[in-house]
């Protein structure tokens, strides 16, 4: 994943927990085109990830690839 969003990570330690969520949904939406890239990847669908059939990678894939996202 870093390798598509330049380095950057989604999930942000905060020191007021309320405003965790709402960091960690505005570092997503300033990395969609990078999580895209990185679903998108032949990278990622050899990987064990996006060779699984796991029900949770699948959504989050949908998702992301997805137009409302």
């Amino acid at each position: 994943m870093k390798k598509y969003t330049g380095s950057r990570e989604i999930v942000l330690p905060s020191v007021t927990r309320f405003a965790t969520q709402f960091l960690q949904l505005q570092e997503i939406v300033q990395q969609k085109q990078g999580l895209r890239n990185m679903f998108n990847s032949k990278e990622f669908r050899r990987s064990k990830f996006g060779r699984d059939k796991n029900e949770l990678v699948f959504e989050a894939r949908q998702i992301v690839i997805g137009n409302d996202f």
